[in-house]
């Protein structure tokens, strides 16, 4: 068997391991040929950087009809740049024009380059000089959030990055949510005009065809055949996100080269690698997002769309599923399950949203009585405790009198009923009274 072939982890840059995004590299493209700066918008790995690097080959510019010597791509990494002040960050700007740059212009600027003396002029007569000999500049900001969360950048340094627009500069920043959203560390810099003139993309999860096919596309070139059950398991757990279904590809490959193949009962110790490797990233995602956001993912899934519902979607970790909303993976929805929330209560397959009083089982919601609810929840909260009749009497019915155990195990053959299965729970404890105990 061939080497591994899952195993980019960082930005693409070779053609033939970029798959899907062909809608929105025409889309930026055809933009970009008149002049018109780009904002793409998409989540943590999810291929912003690829992105830009794919859009900026000269084959590409080729299979969509333009003209690769007409146009210098400039890649600027707005990290490195994020504690520099104005000067350092022009000086930024020129050095990767300047890189791409045909001899015969740097050979026109020499002088001028070697100074470095006035960054921001240099700038402007290193895009004039592009302009007056027929190429378009296009100068991609990769991670620009860095840019405006720098508080040695004020409005002004934004504004004369748009006055290149006279030389038919044109932009392309990649963000994780829209320009207009971010985070800036001066509040001034939000009505810059340089923000207002960008055509926002948002880069989302992958259609499952092409998911599929970059799965398949990535076996075969490393010569392996696979089970369809590999395959559609690879799919799932990436969840149609690029960077996971990788990760899922690797080790399904890795496994399979040390055991000759996958069999169903491979299955466990590879998901239990696959989590393993993703959990870093999905702890990263949860503590990006607000509280009411993080609580509507753990009481997935559901028919409602809610403002945070859609604020998940947006960022690709709920999707649509047959009229209700689900995580856009299995393992993210067995991560969210298991981080301690205030307003969400669990138990094996019981799952209470204390905010709404809702108990569900298996995700379904159960109709429960007032008095099973509160019976049910105390039981929980003294889970593998033996709970006695009055200790239920006192919970369910304060400040009354005992007056022995039929009242409670009438409501506990009830309640035992409304769960179903999740009812074997709940064990008697002879003559005492209940003890909820979870399946191992």
């Amino acid at each position: 068997m061939a080497e591994n072939p899952f195993y980019n982890r960082g930005p693409i840059k070779e053609p033939g391991f970029f798959f899907d995004r062909q809608a929105e590299v025409a889309r930026v493209l055809e933009l970009l040929k008149h002049g018109q700066s780009v904002s793409t918008i998409g989540q943590r790995r999810i291929g912003k950087t690829s992105f830009l690097h794919y859009v900026s080959l000269a084959e590409t510019l080729r299979q969509h009809g333009l003209v690769p010597e007409e146009y210098l791509f400039a890649f600027v990494d707005c990290q490195a740049l994020g504690s520099q002040d104005h000067n350092g960050s022009y000086v930024g700007i020129v050095e990767a024009i300047e890189e791409q740059s045909p001899t015969a212009v740097r050979d026109s600027l020499h002088g001028v380059l070697e100074q470095r003396v006035d960054s921001y002029q240099l700038l402007r007569q290193l895009v004039k000089r592009l302009y007056r000999s027929g190429l378009q500049v296009i100068v991609m900001l990769d991670e620009f959030e860095y840019m405006t969360q720098n508080e040695l950048l004020d409005s002004s340094f934004f504004s004369s990055l748009r006055s290149l627009t006279n030389y038919n500069v044109a932009f392309v920043t990649t963000t994780r949510v829209p320009l207009m959203k971010l985070r800036y560390a001066r509040t001034t810099d939000v009505g810059s005009p340089f923000f207002n003139f960008f055509f926002s993309l948002q880069l989302g999860l992958f259609e499952q065809a092409a998911s599929e096919n970059m799965v398949r596309a990535l076996m075969e070139r490393g010569q392996g055949m696979w089970d369809e059950m590999v395959i559609d398991w690879i799919v799932e757990a990436g969840g149609n996100q690029p960077f996971l279904t990788q990760i899922a590809g690797y080790w399904a490959w890795e496994l399979g080269r040390e055991k000759g193949g996958l069999e169903p009962r491979d299955m466990k110790r590879l998901q239990s690698a696959v989590y393993e490797d993703m959990e870093s990233h999905f702890l990263y995602c949860w503590h990006q997002l607000a509280q009411k956001e993080q609580e509507t993912l753990a009481a997935l899934p559901t028919e409602s769309r809610t403002p945070a519902t859609e604020r998940l979607i947006q960022l690709g970790l709920v999707v649509e599923d047959e009229g209700g909303y689900r995580p856009f993976s299995p393992l993210f929805a067995a991560f969210a399950s298991r981080q301690p929330m205030s307003s969400v209560l669990r138990a094996g397959s019981l799952r209470f949203d204390l905010a709404q009083r809702q108990v569900y089982v298996n995700d379904l919601p159960v109709d429960l009585s007032p008095s099973q609810y509160v019976a049910l929840r105390f039981m929980v909260e003294n889970l593998g405790q033996s709970v006695s009749y009055e200790e239920l009497e006192r919970e369910l019915w304060p400040g009354e009198l005992y007056q022995g155990p039929e009242r409670i195990k009438g409501l506990i053959s009830k309640l035992r009923m409304a769960l179903g299965p999740a009812g074997e729970y709940i064990e008697n404890r002879r003559g005492f009274g209940y003890v909820m105990q979870l399946p191992e």
